[in-house]
């Protein structure tokens, strides 16, 4: 009886818990709109500006997306008119949803979401890599507006790469995104602004265009390319079901084809361990996983026996075809 009487009182306390979190985000949401009047339109402005000043009118908070590296909410904004009759429409209906209004994403950065750098600078980096991977052909958000610390941009309908079945397939679909990437934002030979983050949650199948697209540049730094192939390839392989032979089938096809695009897989595949390694250890540091180090450590002897499985052989880290006719000890 008594316990009936405690479930009872849990209720209303569960309810004025779910109500307080709702007023705390329409609050934070609120907050996050003001700074829509401090953004200016990206280039091309004849197409962004009429986009901003719908945003400005009439933006209508939809969803969360994200609040642990920024404030990201997906907004409902009235489609604009086109100028004329004859005019076309500012975007392809494929970015419309229901009564012909636009979905955007609007990312707010500040001192309370630590990342890559600088917060104040960190909107100002996705804005530029965003602009310049669309302007080189790959396939990326258009970008509506941004600010010192805010941007703005179009949402980008699909499903999400990490809520999807992985195939090697699929891992070859991102390493070419991720190599096109590098080579749009290029600095030198080895090194380019980087994605910064290859967490699967931040590539989406594009239903317009059926093709992998990458939606968050939030992280991005100048570094070593093959520190986004590490990580990946330390993603993939924590990809739940983690650490499954499929896993590892994946893993090793997106080094691959980032090798073939890059025009050395054996540089790239005797890389791989220390770059992943490196990508555990700091996993480790961020969740406080020691479980991540433990894996940091054992990455290399794993991924020996990875490349072994796919057909692949390791001798000093120098990969090879294993010849099915070469014998194995103790065989005459």
């Amino acid at each position: 009886m008594a316990s009936h009487a405690f479930q009872a009182l849990q209720v209303p306390e569960a309810r004025q818990a779910r109500r307080a979190r709702r007023v705390r985000q329409a609050v934070q949401a609120a907050q996050a709109l003001r700074v829509l009047a401090e953004l200016s339109p990206a280039h091309p402005v004849e197409v962004t500006r009429p986009l901003l000043a719908a945003a400005v009118a009439g933006a209508q908070p939809v969803l969360e997306l994200a609040a642990r590296k920024s404030d990201t909410l997906l907004l409902r904004v009235p489609a604009p008119a086109p100028a004329s009759a004859s005019a076309p429409a500012p975007v392809p209906a494929s970015a419309r949803d229901y009564g012909g209004a636009l979905a955007m994403v609007l990312k707010v950065y500040d001192g309370a979401h630590p990342g890559q750098g600088e917060s104040a600078e960190r909107a100002g980096r996705e804005a530029c890599a965003l602009a310049r991977l669309r302007r080189a052909g790959v396939l990326a958000p258009r970008l509506v507006a941004s600010g010192e610390r805010a941007l703005l941009r179009l949402y980008v309908e699909g499903p999400v790469a990490r809520d999807v079945h992985w195939n090697p397939d699929l891992a070859r679909r991102l390493a070419e995104w991720v190599y096109q990437c590098h080579e749009a934002l290029a600095v030198e030979e080895a090194r380019s602004w980087l994605v910064g983050d290859m967490n699967l949650g931040n590539f989406v199948l594009d239903v317009a265009s059926g093709r992998l697209c990458g939606i968050d540049m939030g992280d991005t730094r100048v570094g070593d390319r093959l520190d986004d192939v590490g990580e990946g390839c330390m993603r993939i392989v924590c990809h739940r079901p983690g650490f499954t032979a499929d896993r590892w089938e994946c893993a090793v096809a997106f080094a691959i084809r980032y090798g073939q695009l890059a025009g050395s897989v054996e540089s790239v595949l005797s890389q791989v361990p220390a770059r992943a390694s490196a990508s555990f250890r700091q996993m480790a540091v961020w969740r406080d996983d020691p479980f991540m180090a433990e894996l940091a450590e054992a990455f290399s002897f794993l991924w020996g026996e990875a490349l072994l499985s796919c057909g692949l052989g390791l001798n000093n880290w120098s990969i090879r075809p294993i010849d099915d006719e070469e014998g194995t000890e103790g065989e005459a």
